[in-house]
């Protein structure tokens, strides 16, 4: 997280990958102690340029969230997995994890998130009807 946070991506992925081989060892490989550390090499891989490579992380990120009912970090991951697929181009995609999102906030009554989540959606649809990347 340090490194990443120093802008040092290619450092902070260098630590991470055997970092999580060693937590899986330790913890198994569904344990929701590894959903940071997956979290942040989705991000590493990001802010590398790797945005496809990225994606399988958030989504064992967010199946481990799942398992956990942390709806918060869920919610989140579903957010990033929108941008990315957007990023990607892969609107159809995008859009899905948007209402994903809505979806899991209206049925978990976070009345805090609901809100924020159908801005985003609103954004989202803003940005491709405008064509901004």
């Amino acid at each position: 997280y340090v490194l990443h946070e120093a802008k040092r991506y290619a450092e902070a992925l260098e630590v991470n990958l055997p970092l999580l081989a060693e937590g899986e060892r330790l913890h198994g490989s569904d344990s929701d102690n590894l959903r940071g550390l997956i979290t942040n090499i989705a991000q590493n891989l990001h802010a590398l340029g790797r945005k496809a490579e990225a994606d399988p992380y958030l989504q064992r990120a967010i199946v481990l969230a799942r398992g956990s009912g942390k709806v918060w970090n869920e919610q989140l991951l579903l957010f990033q997995r929108g941008v990315l697929a957007f990023e990607l181009g892969r609107y159809d995609e995008a859009r899905r994890f948007m209402r994903e999102r809505i979806d899991l906030v209206v049925k978990n009554n976070r009345k805090d998130l609901i809100e924020p989540a159908r801005d985003d959606l609103a954004i989202l649809e803003d940005k491709i009807r405008r064509g901004v990347k």
